[in-house]
């Protein structure tokens, strides 16, 4: 792929019933293929930017700068889960 660009959305005007989207939905929470189900993934909209925690890393992006973490342990995680996502977890 590359520096190709890859189409993952498709939106229309067309009005849906909630029951079109359950196949879709069922298969970002259960096929291994989907990016939901390889890795833990928190994401919260901040004012200036987003904060992300995908997997073990960490991404703060602020006023389009990205800045990434790799965090190397459990405690880490628990500790950014509930500092920065307000998730307080037992692991």
């Amino acid at each position: 792929m590359g520096n190709q660009w890859v189409s993952e959305f498709a939106f229309t005007n067309l009005p849906r019933r909630l029951s079109d989207f359950h196949e879709m939905c069922k298969y970002q929470q259960q096929s291994p293929k989907s990016h939901f189900t390889k890795k833990a993934i928190v994401s919260l909209a901040a004012e200036d930017g987003r904060i992300t925690l995908s997997g073990e890393k960490l991404i703060i992006t602020e006023k389009g700068r990205k800045n990434e973490a790799l965090l190397t342990s459990p405690d880490e995680i628990k500790h950014v889960l509930k500092d920065c996502f307000g998730i307080i977890i037992s692991i």
